[in-house]
């Protein structure tokens, strides 16, 4: 499925992007990274020219950080402290070859917006949580080996729905083993229910990778700048012999002259009318986010339901001996971002997938059912909570998480006799955006809105 991405419409978000690495440290300290561009276009054209990190220079921001309180300050330090922990004092340099997962915008603190220091505390109060669940060491054991950015967020999922469960009540053990043969991610049981799930993330080839990067480096400047883009970004010219090197020289490109007129527009008031590399124009006006602002970017090309096929056929097999197993699977890739079905209403949306969510479940009788979401989405105007369901059993709904994010979930039960699990996923998903406000309540530590401060 080909298509353009979109920021404005239904199932839009853009993905996280590897600009913030080494040169934060030595440049940028405490400023959002991209609010500089500069900065920005220089760790593009050279992402290893800068000294490594350390877990003390990658926490130097939260000092100036302008949205912590300091409650937040506090809590934040200790965040950090406990990823130190769990994940061992050299995995943060280990990791910049593996995909550099704590520097994406959305977790970089130097990326010093609400939404950055959201995700850290989310990510300590997960951990602090769980750390006594059974299976819980095997999990440390897998990101401290292997710090790859899809591994990375396999296990956040592994903690999410972990969390999720423990606040509803449910006994829950990471990575259980069956006693013949196979394993599964999580296993909940409350009251003679048995839930188990398979985490599943599903991730992009390089093109739509780079191509979501760049689309993302675009939505972080207007942010920064406090501007809205709408218009039509234009098609990565991919360089078979360079592709990182074309994608990175097209990004620096509009970035140098969006950031020019972002600057003019928030001075004169006046809009700016911006022709980019490829002859594509985008209209830059002040102040972020309004409600006609559609920015159309690069698109990556490729089919991501083969993809998914396989990943569930991989799973079926993993699991063994055991059955009624749910798969948990977050698209990262072009299904919800780079395809005509994510520009749909969430009940199009729901009513055209879950013929074909059905088709790939058919194959597998030891598979319960699929929940699916878009990890994450900018929240635009327009964009509202709501909920869908459907007479053969599938839910769709959208939920506000987090700072300035919401996520769309999807779920789809194989048989009937799961229906009450899947009534479950429901319920959890369904109060996901209050999650952090319980956990920080068990935690004895001040709610999130006396931590962190909205601009």
């Amino acid at each position: 499925m080909g298509g353009g991405r979109f920021c404005g419409d239904d199932g839009d978000r853009p993905q996280t992007v590897r600009l913030a690495t080494r040169a934060a440290h030595r440049k940028c300290r405490c400023r959002a990274v991209v609010g500089n561009t500069r900065l920005v276009t220089e760790v593009i054209a050279n992402p290893r020219d800068f000294p490594r990190p350390t877990w003390d220079s990658w926490s130097e921001p939260i000092d100036a950080a302008s949205c912590l309180t300091e409650a937040g300050r506090s809590v934040a330090r200790q965040a950090v402290q406990t990823l130190r922990r769990f994940l061992g004092a050299a995995w943060l340099e280990r990791s910049l070859d593996k995909g550099s997962v704590l520097f994406r915008l959305d977790l970089f603190l130097g990326n010093a917006i609400p939404s950055v220091y959201a995700n850290l505390i989310d990510i300590f109060a997960h951990l602090e949580l769980l750390k006594s669940v059974p299976g819980m060491s095997k999990l440390r054991k897998g990101l401290q080996d292997n710090p790859e950015d899809i591994n990375w967020r396999h296990g956040l999922l592994q903690l999410e729905v972990a969390g999720l469960a423990l606040r509803d009540g449910w006994h829950v053990e990471v990575e259980p083993r069956h006693p013949i043969k196979g394993a599964a991610d999580l296993l909940a049981t409350s009251n003679g229910r048995r839930i188990l799930v398979e985490m599943v993330v599903v991730g992009t080839d390089i093109r739509h990778r780079l191509a979501g990067e760049a689309f993302d480096a675009l939505i972080q400047l207007g942010l920064s700048h406090d501007v809205s883009l709408s218009g039509n970004a234009g098609d990565i010219p991919f360089d078979d012999a360079d592709l990182e090197g074309s994608a990175h020289r097209w990004t620096a490109d509009w970035l140098t002259k969006l950031a020019e007129a972002a600057e003019a527009a928030t001075a004169t008031g006046i809009a700016r009318l911006v022709a980019g590399p490829t002859g594509s124009q985008i209209l830059v006006s002040k102040g972020f986010g309004l409600a006609d602002a559609k920015l159309r970017g690069p698109g990556g090309g490729g089919d991501i339901l083969p993809r998914i096929q396989a990943r569930l056929s991989d799973k079926a097999r993993a699991i063994g001996e055991f059955d009624g197993v749910w798969i948990r699977l977050d698209d990262v890739g072009a299904l919800w971002y780079l395809t005509p079905w994510a520009r749909m209403s969430l009940k199009d949306k729901l009513t055209s997938i879950e013929p074909g969510l059905a088709a790939l479940l058919e194959p597998y009788p030891s598979l319960a059912g699929l929940t699916m979401s878009n990890s994450w989405a900018w929240q635009t105007s327009g964009v509202l909570e709501e909920t869908e369901h459907s007479v053969g059993g599938a839910i769709a709904m959208r939920r506000a998480v987090r700072f300035q994010h919401y996520r769309e979930t999807l779920m789809k039960v194989r048989e009937e006799r799961y229906a009450p699990d899947l009534l479950t996923f429901a319920d959890w998903y369904g109060h996901e955006s209050s999650w952090i406000s319980w956990a920080l309540e068990v935690l004895n530590l001040p709610r999130l809105d006396q931590l962190i401060v909205q601009p």
